[in-house]
C-alpha cells in the first residue's frame, strides 16, 4: 500500500499539483531526496521512478532510500538504460538534462549498501530505437522474442532488490575460552519474521 508520494526539488510535478488531485490515504511529500523526512528502518518498500536519472547526487539518494528501508523491506528502481539503442540513435539534446545508472553500476552500488537484488533486470521498450512507423505481424513477433529473451539494450529497466538484515545465533559454550559467542547471519526478512512471530 502506497502510504506517501514524494516530490523532489528536481521534479517537473510541482507538490500544488498533486494536492490539487489527492489520492486517497496517500499524503504528498516534498523533499530533498538525500535527506527524506522518514525514520531509519521505518518503511516496507520504497519505488524509485526514474529518481536516479534526474537526482543531483544519484549515490546520495539511493543511500538515502536504503537507510529509510527495514531489514526485508524492498526497493524497485526504474531508469532509462544507457546501453540501449535508443540511447545510441537518439540526439544527445535529448538527454542533456538526465544522468541515468547502468544496471551493472547500480548493482554495484546496491550491494554496497547491503541491498540484494532479487532477480534479474526487466527490460523495456526496445521499439523505442526503432522507426515509429514500423507496424505489421514482422514487428509483433520481434517485440514477442525480445520481451521474451530480454536483451540488456531495452530503453528503460525495473531492478528489484531486497534490504538484508543482520541476525545473531546462539553458538553454546566456547569450552577453549570459558565464553559464549554469537556468530552473526544474513537474514533477508530478518524484521518480517520477527513481525510474524507469536
Amino acid at each position: 500500500m502506497v502510504r506517501a508520494r514524494i516530490c523532489t526539488a528536481q521534479s517537473n510535478v510541482p507538490p500544488r499539483a498533486l494536492v490539487a488531485k489527492p489520492t486517497p490515504g496517500v499524503d504528498v511529500v516534498a523533499a530533498d531526496p538525500t535527506e527524506l523526512p522518514f525514520a531509519s528502518a521505518s518503511v516496507d518498500g520504497v519505488v524509485l521512478c526514474h529518481a536516479l536519472d534526474v537526482a543531483a547526487d544519484r549515490r546520495a539518494t539511493l543511500r538515502e532510500a536504503a537507510r529509510i528501508l527495514k531489514s526485508g523491506g524492498r526497493l524497485a528502481v526504474v531508469g532509462f538504460n544507457p546501453l540501449s539503442l535508443w540511447f545510441l540513435t537518439k540526439p544527445l539534446a535529448a538527454f542533456r538534462e538526465l544522468r541515468p545508472v547502468s544496471v551493472p553500476r547500480l548493482s554495484e552500488w546496491l550491494t554496497v549498501l547491503g541491498l540484494a537484488p532479487e532477480t534479474r533486470p526487466v527490460y523495456l521498450n526496445y521499439r523505442a530505437a526503432l522507426p515509429t512507423s514500423l507496424e505489421g505481424g514482422w514487428w509483433q513477433s520481434a517485440s514477442t522474442w525480445l520481451n521474451r529473451v530480454q536483451p540488456p539494450f531495452g530503453g528503460a529497466y525495473i531492478l528489484l532488490a531486497t534490504k538484508e538484515g543482520r541476525a545473531f545465533l546462539y553458538q553454546g559454550h566456547d569450552q577453549r575460552h570459558g565464553r559464549r559467542e554469537l556468530a552473526p547471519v544474513v537474514m533477508p526478512n530478518a524484521t518480517r519474521q520477527a513481525d510474524s512471530a507469536p
